[in-house]
């Protein structure tokens, strides 16, 4: 009942907890700033840290295909053999850093439209690796990857 599998979804529960309480920390910081903000050089490296175990477990939820035999990897973790709260975890993953993504793109925007920015760049780089990620996908879903 117990094992592997819980041990990767606590894995992953771990480092979107990692990940979440540094970029609400940055978010606020941000958004009541009236200077230059300067982060936490260490929870800026814990965000980034955690943000490339969420990145692994992206791909592993929606595969990675290999180019010469179309195998799936990571489609082990994804099928119905799976237990439910390796699921529940991965697809955590890739809702809270779609939704983080998309909260830190619009505090990025509004940053934007003031005269003068207070953004840090580390706010800026994931607002603009997200937009990138959002396009990128948008575009698969549409077929413009397609070949013609």
């Amino acid at each position: 009942m117990y094992g592997l599998g819980m041990l990767k979804a606590f894995v992953v529960f771990i480092a979107l907890a990692l990940f979440v309480i540094p970029w609400c920390v940055f978010i606020k910081d941000t958004w009541n700033a009236d200077a230059v903000v300067d982060l936490n050089d260490g929870l800026v490296y814990l965000a980034n840290l955690s943000a490339g175990v969420l990145a692994s477990a992206f791909a592993i939820v929606l595969g990675v295909k290999a180019a010469d035999n179309g195998r799936t990897f990571g489609s082990s973790l994804s099928s119905d053999r799976a237990p439910n709260w390796t699921k529940i975890a991965l697809t955590a993953c890739v809702w809270i850093y779609f939704i983080f993504g998309a909260i830190v793109l619009g505090v990025y925007v509004r940053d934007l439209a003031k005269d003068t920015s207070f953004a840090p760049p580390e706010l800026k780089d994931f607002a603009l690796v997200f937009a990138g990620y959002s396009v990128t996908y948008l575009a698969v879903l549409i077929g413009v990857s397609r070949r013609s």
